[in-house]
């Protein structure tokens, strides 16, 4: 680097510092029961699912229950439940409420649907409306009906607090998801969690997704296509930070560490970054049409630059929903007081270069 180009650097980084915590820790996932209690006849259900909830979670555990009452259901009422709850899982009452949330007033369906994109697992009661249900099967929400230990151990089974969320986006070219995907299994040994938003693929795209259901942890079946303004209904399902967002067709390169480990590394060690995307050979023809700096090295480690949707590792304290299209990503990191760029060592390749 030049004289300039390092002080003017210096000068970026320290500038960020003022603007970012000292604490580069990660927060890990939660996972997010939801219950709606629509009127008293519902107080028994929602007993027992309190029951087998504090029987499976431990006070440590990265997990929550929140429930959702509806006029005419007394917060008393929902309080003397859950105490009964708790003395028959036999838990202090004195700590018992620290992960069980509960929201009053919930009358506004439009409201209520708010709720499902932080959702893992819905309770499902006989006075739940069609709407929410449909709702939360579009979303791909596991549904419990029967509250007891074995279903929520159920959907617990297999869930990892330190996994990263990654969002896929898919229209036809069923190849290009393909070859992705197996490269994201083949050569990840991080542990992360893959979400599929399809915009209207034709049928062998939405073959394939049923066929290998068990490697995706959501998959959302748009009924058109949004183009990248389906990012934010993926975002929205993630739960990790920092969570990735990436175009089909991108291959994650093979190393190790794998590109995942080093990827988390690099985001703790610059914790200035809101972005920061592999590398990828060859460069893309044209980069996001943001507000910001040409390509400059920053460190040996790091390139600033506008990134494509190249596995995105996005911080959430820096990044403003909603995502519509990659100059608006950028904009959006840049005006938190963070920076964006690429780790010069991640190289990904693209679909089209494999033969």
């Amino acid at each position: 680097l030049c004289y300039a180009e390092s002080k003017r650097i210096q000068s970026m980084y320290a500038e960020s510092l003022k603007r970012v915590p000292d604490d580069s820790s990660l927060v890990p996932a939660r996972f997010r029961f939801l219950l709606l209690c629509s009127s008293n006849s519902d107080l028994p259900f929602l007993e027992r699912a309190s029951v087998a909830y504090l029987k499976v979670v431990s006070a440590a555990a990265p997990v929550s229950l929140v429930i959702l009452a509806r006029r005419g259901v007394a917060f008393e009422e929902i309080k003397e439940a859950v105490l009964r709850a708790c003395g028959e899982a036999g838990i202090d009452q004195d700590g018992s409420f620290t992960d069980i949330e509960v929201v009053l007033d919930e009358e506004d369906e439009s409201v209520l649907l708010g709720h499902l994109d932080s959702t893992d697992a819905l309770f499902v009661l006989p006075s739940m409306s069609k709407g929410l249900l449909d709702a939360a099967r579009f979303l791909d929400i596991p549904l419990i009906d029967r509250p007891n230990e074995e279903s929520l151990r159920r959907v617990l089974d297999g869930w990892n607090p330190e996994a990263i969320d990654i969002v896929l986006l898919s229209h036809n070219r069923l190849e290009y998801l393909e070859q992705t995907v197996n490269a994201l299994y083949e050569r990840t040994n991080y542990p992360f969690r893959l979400i599929v938003i399809d915009n209207a693929s034709e049928q062998d795209v939405l073959t394939y997704l049923e066929a290998n259901r068990a490697r995706f942890h959501r998959v959302v079946l748009n009924p058109e296509n949004f183009s990248t303004s389906a990012f934010t209904q993926g975002i929205a399902l993630t739960r990790s930070d920092p969570f990735i967002v990436s175009e089909p067709g991108v291959l994650v390169p093979e190393r190790k560490p794998c590109w995942l480990t080093r990827m988390i590394e690099m985001i703790k060690l610059y914790p200035e970054m809101g972005m920061l995307a592999l590398n990828l050979d060859p460069k893309p023809d044209k980069l996001p049409d943001a507000h910001g700096e040409e390509e400059m090295p920053y460190g040996a480690e790091i390139t600033l630059s506008n990134v494509a949707a190249v596995m995105q590792t996005i911080r959430r304290r820096f990044f403003t929903p909603p995502s519509m299209i990659d100059w608006q990503v950028a904009d959006s990191i840049r005006s938190n007081g963070a920076f964006l760029g690429f780790v010069n060592e991640l190289v990904a390749v693209k679909s089209r270069n494999v033969v």
